[in-house]
Parts: structure tokens; C-alpha cells; sequence
């Protein structure tokens, strides 16, 4: 859940909270994003690219900084595969 104002996450949205608490069981889309790319970490598996499907300007890039950071608050190693291994195209 970023921010509009900011293109930062929203820490304090409800389901950002609940993310953190459990990460196994995520309540936001970018919840669900970062569990899906840890499993297929886990698993050894390639990741996912993470193709914006709206015509935002620039979005892949707001999308790319919000899973890194709710990524990076769950584990940092996931973070550090994420920003290796994931491509955020953007157009």
C-alpha cells in the first residue's frame, strides 16, 4: 500500500500491520507478492517478473521500492534476493 503522496509504503495501513505480524499469512497485495517471491526463494525456484499492468508513469518503479521495503522488513536476506534476483519493468 504505497503512499500517493510519497510512492513509499504505508506503515500504517491496517493490512501492512497485519503483514508484519504474520508473514505466512498476508492481508495486502504486496503481502502476498513478498510471501509468493519467499516461497519461490525458498524453493529455489526463479522469480516472477513483477510487470505493472496499469499505464501509471514510472510505476514500476514506486512497485519495485514498496516490495523491496515491506520485503526488507519481513527479512532482510529476502530483501537482498529480491533486489538481485526480481525485474520491476517499467514503462
Amino acid at each position: 500500500m504505497p503512499l500517493p503522496s510519497t510512492g513509499r509504503l504505508n506503515r500504517e495501513h491496517p493490512f501492512i500491520i497485519e503483514d508484519l505480524k504474520d508473514p505466512n499469512k498476508p492481508k495486502s497485495a504486496l503481502g502476498y507478492i513478498v510471501r509468493a517471491l519467499d516461497r519461490r526463494r525458498k524453493a529455489g525456484v526463479r522469480p516472477f517478473t513483477m510487470m505493472s499492468s496499469d499505464n501509471l508513469p514510472n510505476n514500476g518503479h514506486v512497485v519495485h521500492a514498496v516490495v523491496i521495503e515491506l520485503a526488507g522488513m519481513i527479512d532482510p536476506e529476502l530483501q537482498a534476493w529480491i533486489e538481485k534476483e526480481v525485474t520491476f519493468p517499467a514503462p
